[in-house]
């Protein structure tokens, strides 16, 4: 039986009470039955969908969330749910939540990603190809992404990532190194070139030589460059662009012009025989075991198995969802013991689409004089989640200060959230982004995120972002405690927007356990604040402490680090 919150609260009043309130009690249950408040179920296994009842369950987990009501809890039967969940109610208190839950401990993912049911054929030697009923429309503007028997799949690219290497760590034969440079042009907002739209802030042309590339002129005028530009500079962000043309020279290597996104011009540096690229995307590529492509013109996805076999063998599976949870405008929802594949849970999907500027530029950095508004979420709970995959994009192609802050990981906007007792791990991106106030993320174990080598983090606190709503939340009030995050190719925690109201009651980030930041970047802190100089009043003395770091052996890395700012406490 399911008690309604008013009941709750007045039988929780009773313990320890007399005679009389104990039957006074009784006499409520029997005089106000529970219509209404039945807890709902669902098992996608049925034939047909049912009433919602333990004996008659619904199929989607959707169609709970459209009935559920302050006070019922979701019992989810065990299986792989395909869909997003937006549920259409929110719960009153912390008593009278809506919480979504595996009936029993049954193992419940809920997967932003669809099965190859189509028929495979062989297209040449151990690659296999077939023709998929969609391509994936990412509101996130986040890429396609290709899984066999639930591992991710590389895009294929020139040089392969050495069997078995490590993709943050792969290792000096995973990339190519430019010989020669040409000065850079920049291309300006608004224009156009190959089927790549320049955003905010811009792009530059630049032409390099590489003796390695010894192919055919016209080789790789379809290709994709991921290149790191900043080398003994700082941060060395990965961006990405399209090849605009290559051409062999005399000498038996191979030239090429390319346009890469990076919204500051000012900080592109190459150096010869240093600076990392590697190309990808076409399909010259495809020539090694765990490699894809797809033929986006005719919707074709080409594979080659660890085994060469035919991918029929296999469960393939592609991206088709952002989001298995959307709890945009919701509050005292909890979430419990799911597990989520290929899919972020968000609080506000107005954070960003990830095409242009994110928080990092296009806040107002330091200004503690904006209004700070209501928040649109506020009391979600995600107690004992285990996501994977969270995020997946190839590179940055807008601002390579902000493109993906607001937009990769797990998006907790709003206020009073909780993040506890979970496991997020493989983000290209963030592993959580969080905005708004009074939020506590405790016990959680947060690995291998930012593998693109963006600007992200295991833990990333965004400045301010416009919500739903229309309003600003400045991020303050935080209680970021007992975590392990480790593997980053960026950062792992990044403070640098944390602020706290009370002095006397400052946001705290304290017995964190940080291994491994900066794997594929530079310039970076295992715990980062940066960027509030001018205004230690707002800061109020958040406070960093009892944390262990280790391993942040980058250049200019460091396992805390504070820069140009005042006003905290370690």
């Amino acid at each position: 039986m399911h008690i309604p919150s008013f009941l709750k609260r007045s039988l929780s009043s009773l313990r320890g009470g007399s005679w009389l309130t104990v039957a006074v009690g009784a006499m409520l249950l029997f005089l106000f039955p529970c219509d209404g408040y039945a807890d709902r179920y669902v098992d996608g296994r049925v034939a047909a969908t049912g009433t919602g009842t333990l004996e008659s369950p619904f199929k989607t987990i959707q169609e709970a969330a459209a009935v559920a009501t302050a006070g019922e809890t979701v019992f989810i039967r065990a299986g792989t749910y395909r869909e997003t969940v937006t549920p259409a109610n929110s719960g009153t208190d912390s008593a009278s939540q809506i919480t979504f839950q595996p009936y029993k401990d049954e193992a419940v993912t809920i997967s932003g990603a669809d099965v190859v049911a189509t028929k495979w054929m062989q297209a040449s030697g151990k690659i296999y190809s077939t023709e998929l009923p969609d391509l994936y429309k990412s509101t996130l503007n986040q890429d396609e992404q290709v899984f066999v028997d639930g591992e991710m799949f590389t895009l294929a690219r020139f040089p392969n990532i050495p069997a078995g290497a490590d993709r943050l760590q792969p290792g000096e034969a995973a990339y190519l190194r430019i010989d020669t440079v040409t000065p850079k042009q920049e291309v300006k907002n608004g224009a156009k070139d190959h089927e790549w739209p320049v955003g905010n802030g811009g792009a530059v042309t630049f032409t390099f030589r590489d003796s390695a590339l010894t192919q055919e002129t016209g080789y790789w005028n379809d290709a994709t460059l991921w290149i790191v530009p900043s080398q003994h500079k700082a941060w060395g962000f990965g961006a990405i662009g399209p090849v605009l043309s290559h051409t062999k020279t005399p000498e038996g290597g191979g030239e090429v012009r390319a346009m890469i996104y990076d919204g500051t011009e000012s900080f592109f540096h190459f150096h010869p025989g240093e600076t990392r690229y590697y190309l990808f995307n076409t399909k010259a590529c495809l020539d090694a075991p765990g490699e894809w492509w797809l033929d986006k013109a005719t919707r074709r996805l080409f594979v080659w198995t660890p085994q060469g076999d035919s991918p029929a063998s296999h469960t393939v599976e592609v991206k088709r969802r952002d989001y298995a949870f959307d709890l945009t405008d919701r509050s005292y929802i909890t979430i419990k013991g799911i597990q989520t594949f290929a899919a972020t849970i968000t609080t506000d999907r107005d954070l960003g689409n990830g095409a242009g500027h994110g928080a990092w530029v296009s806040g107002n950095r330091g200004g503690y004089g904006l209004p700070q508004g209501a928040p649109g979420a506020h009391h979600i709970t995600l107690d004992g989640i285990k996501a994977r995959y969270v995020s997946h994009f190839e590179g940055t192609t807008g601002h390579l200060h902000s493109q993906w802050i607001n937009s990769s990981g797990i998006a907790l906007s709003g206020s009073h959230h909780v993040l506890q007792n979970s496991s997020i791990a493989y983000s290209a991106g963030n592993g959580v982004v969080v905005f708004g106030d009074n939020h506590l993320i405790r016990n959680n174990i947060i690995h291998d995120v930012a593998y693109s080598a963006p600007l992200a983090s295991g833990i990333y606190i965004a400045q301010i972002a416009d919500n739903s709503k229309g309003t600003k939340i400045l991020p303050m009030d935080f209680e970021i405690a007992n975590n392990t995050l480790f593997r980053s190719g960026w950062g792992l925690i990044d403070g640098s927007n944390l602020f706290s109201s009370d002095k006397s009651k400052p946001s705290r980030i304290h017995h964190n356990f940080i291994d491994g930041a900066g794997l594929m970047t530079r310039d970076v802190g295992g715990v980062r604040f940066v960027g509030h100089r001018d205004n230690p009043p707002l800061v109020n003395g958040t406070r960093i402490d009892h944390n262990f770091v280790r391993n942040v052996t980058s250049y200019l890395g460091n396992a805390l680090y504070l820069d140009f700012n005042d006003g905290y406490v370690a």
